[in-house]
């Protein structure tokens, strides 16, 4: 019973040796999975930066170029109307002139 109860022991003492190794290699894979989530959130939280860098700087020049399009179309319009109102005034002008000339022709008969 003596060597029975050594091969129980050497038995019990390579099963604890296999639990531990099962163990540390659970701890080292564990490790790994963490290092490599570690990695890729921060490589993932640059990327978010460096995106929200860039629409940063997509915004800013849609602003620029918005307020742009409210200035070309502040003068588009201001050119209109004046160029309108020189119409007007040439219209005017030739009717004066027609009528002018219309009564001199009369005035002539």
């Amino acid at each position: 019973t003596t060597e029975g109860v050594g091969d129980l022991l050497r038995m019990l003492t390579e099963a604890k040796n296999q639990q531990q190794t099962y163990r540390e290699q659970e701890l080292t894979r564990r490790e790994e999975d963490l290092r490599v989530l570690c990695t890729t959130g921060r490589e993932m939280a640059q990327r978010t930066a460096e995106d929200h860098t860039r629409m940063s700087s997509v915004l800013a020049s849609l602003e620029t170029i918005t307020t742009d399009l409210r200035v070309f179309s502040q003068t588009q319009r201001s050119m209109t109307e004046n160029a309108l109102e020189q119409l007007r005034e040439t219209q005017s002008a030739v009717h004066a002139a027609r009528e002018a000339a219309v009564l001199d022709v009369e005035a002539d008969r």
